[in-house]
């Protein structure tokens, strides 16, 4: 998948997104926010979180999920790493963003000085 955009519709409660970055190499750091529409407070996502991860944020409380993960560069030769996230329902099923995609995966570049890789991951539950 190419885009820093993904959408999983009519998610239900009970359901798990997992986000991760792999290749990610010493000059890399990866964190994430995560914000959840029944204003119940997320702590920010690390880099020990994501590298290798996967964080794994809960579905729940008929609430939906908007995550930003954000990748950093800071090393001067040109790196590459990629974001990766995947919902899983209830019974551990997975399933698919609006693309039909079983996993997300955004592969970014940079070096140090370039702006952060950013993504937009939206996880609407079906009961919010």
């Amino acid at each position: 998948m190419s885009t820093n955009i993904a959408i999983w519709w009519d998610v239900p409660n009970g359901s798990k997104m997992n986000l991760w970055v792999d290749d990610a190499g010493s000059d890399v750091v990866a964190r994430a926010t995560v914000t959840r529409t029944d204003d119940i407070l997320r702590p920010p996502l690390g880099h020990a979180d994501l590298v290798p991860g996967p964080a794994a944020e809960a579905v729940d409380h008929d609430a939906s999920l908007e995550v930003h993960p954000e990748v950093v560069f800071q090393g001067a030769a040109l790196q590459t790493a990629t974001i990766h996230a995947q919902v899983l329902g209830p019974t551990g099923q997975v399933i698919a963003d609006s693309n039909g995609e079983q996993e997300y995966a955004y592969a970014v570049q940079g070096k140090a000085g370039d702006n952060p890789a950013r993504a937009t991951l939206s996880v609407i539950n079906r009961d919010a």
